[in-house]
């Protein structure tokens, strides 16, 4: 299973809740995938997901996972398919939080990474 997918189903997952509770429907998880050469030894990457929340135009942060690790070439899909564990056992662990709540009701307002506001 794509990390993509596992977002798709959290995005259902609180759709269902608001709709449960009667709460209009206030934005949506996005995530954001990076591979990033590291800059002092180029055999290691840097593997990195963001959990956004976006709503009316902004983006608030919500979980962030980050691994560095040296990746033979034809190894890349077991270190997507580590990163994905990694990122599915954090949201397993978000849901329920303070933080949980607030997206469900649409008014988390982590750290907004919009430099105009």
């Amino acid at each position: 299973m794509k990390a993509e997918d596992i977002i798709e189903g959290l995005n259902k997952h609180i759709e269902t809740r608001r709709s449960e509770r009667g709460i209009e429907n206030v934005g949506h998880m996005v995530l954001q995938k990076e591979i990033i050469p590291h800059s002092s030894f180029k055999v290691y990457k840097i593997y990195k997901y963001t959990l956004w929340f976006t709503k009316r135009g902004k983006s608030y942060k919500v979980i962030t996972v980050q691994h560095t690790a040296k990746v033979p070439d034809g190894q890349e899909e077991n270190m997507l398919r580590e990163m994905n564990i990694m990122l599915s056992t954090l949201i397993f662990n978000w849901i329920g939080s303070d933080f949980y709540e607030a997206v469900i009701k649409g008014e988390y307002n982590g750290v907004s990474e919009n430099t105009n506001e």
